[in-house]
């Protein structure tokens, strides 16, 4: 049975426009939603470079994990989801 659930606050949120949490904490689980390249106001950057908006998602990841009290090196599981499988290529 699930004892606290608390939803992770960032300062700013890119996400509050769309009425969704960057991350929840069940316990002592933390979830976290996808990330992608934005900025703290929401704006995609580089849009034509995989590499460095891949670079910028991590940067939120770790972001919202340390807000989690997490860290990447916590972190266990992951899923990429990619609109061109070439860029594959570049995360294997």
């Amino acid at each position: 049975m699930c004892k606290k659930i608390e939803q992770i606050k960032m300062y700013p949120d890119s996400y509050t426009a769309f009425n969704l949490s960057q991350g929840i904490m069940v316990d002592d689980l933390l979830f976290v939603s996808g990330q992608t390249g934005v900025n703290e106001r929401g704006e995609l950057l580089y849009k034509d470079e995989f590499q460095r908006q891949a670079e910028k998602a991590f940067s939120n990841l770790s972001r919202v994990l340390e807000n989690g009290n997490s860290s990447c090196w916590r972190n266990f599981k992951k899923y990429f989801c990619l609109s061109k499988v070439i860029t594959f290529l570049t995360i294997k």
